[in-house]
């Protein structure tokens, strides 16, 4: 198998004891053909330092003069990644050993995936560890309509063709809340992509990360502005997918206020209105889950 070179990119900033355990993911792995190009976003504390000691030739370190957020310092890694394949890996996530070869595997026998995702392992130190739903069998598929329900996969699961990534422009570089999202769709909106039942990546969570009160409308605002970039035939199927997704979330709130009838009444509307997103092997599953446990809990003993 031809083995091309991989790109990892990672943007950092001050979180130094979580960078060294992301750096020595990537040494770790199974797949030797990669570089590891690593961005210090103006870091205040010895990041850079210990960066300088990082004496490898395949490990190239760029500093920012000024902290500007994660987007720009991605690009940043983008513009200097020299890969075939790329990957944006999160300075606090630890890739599995096999992650690059499990990726770059579907990518190399068929040119005409725009990228591959494996399954994430999600933990918090001490605490819990579990794995996060994805399909169990191997599957190439278009996966915009999916993305634009709500499903997601966060940065270290996804290797994406580089040349794919420079063509829809990167990321947005004045936007650091729900950017991951936004790129994904860009890319896939433009081919199929390999979905592993592989673990790839180990997501850390822990009390040094924030997310803004008002995520969910920059989410909204995220999904719009690519149903508005659709052309004019699709943006109707995009509102479609998108009211869809807000009746399953309304149908989750009111399961968990106890109010059942109501319940399985939206789910039944998510479905009739875009009943694709029902089959799907993403989004599928919680949908019919979810309208099968709100139909089955009243008649369950209390």
């Amino acid at each position: 198998m031809h083995h091309p070179l991989v790109s990892v990119v990672i943007s950092t900033y001050n979180r130094l004891e979580f960078l060294k355990e992301a750096v020595a993911s990537v040494e770790a792995q199974d797949f030797k053909n990669w570089e590891l190009v690593i961005v210090d976003d103006a870091s205040e504390d010895k990041t850079w330092t210990w960066l300088t000691t990082l004496n490898q030739p395949n490990i190239r370190i760029f500093k920012q003069p000024e902290n500007n957020e994660r987007s720009a310092a991605r690009n940043r890694g983008l513009k200097e990644a020299g890969g075939e394949l790329i990957m944006f890996l999160d300075d606090d996530d630890l890739l599995r050993k096999t992650a690059l070869v499990n990726l770059a595997k579907p990518l190399v026998k068929n040119k005409n995936l725009v990228a591959s995702v494996g399954a994430r392992w999600k933990f918090k130190a001490g605490d819990y560890a579990l794995k996060i739903e994805h399909p169990i069998i191997y599957l190439e598929k278009f996966i915009w309509s999916e993305l634009l329900a709500g499903w997601s996969s966060i940065s270290g699961q996804n290797l994406y063709r580089t040349t794919v990534v420079r063509k829809v422009g990167g990321y947005q570089p004045d936007l650091s809340i729900c950017e991951d999202r936004q790129l994904w769709l860009k890319v896939a909106k433009l081919g199929k992509v390999a979905l592993i039942p592989d673990i790839v990546l180990d997501y850390r969570v822990h009390g040094k990360q924030w997310r803004p009160k008002n995520i969910e409308e920059l989410r909204e605002k995220v999904f719009q502005e690519f149903i508005d970039s659709l052309p004019a035939t699709e943006q109707p199927k995009g509102n479609r997918i998108r009211e869809s997704a807000r009746l399953s979330q309304s149908a989750e709130n009111e399961y968990r206020k106890g109010n059942y009838r109501t319940a399985w009444q939206s789910y039944l509307k998510a479905s009739n209105i875009a009943p694709k997103l029902a089959f799907s092997p993403l989004t599928g599953l919680p949908l019919i889950r979810g309208l099968a446990k709100s139909i089955l809990r009243p008649l369950l003993p209390k």
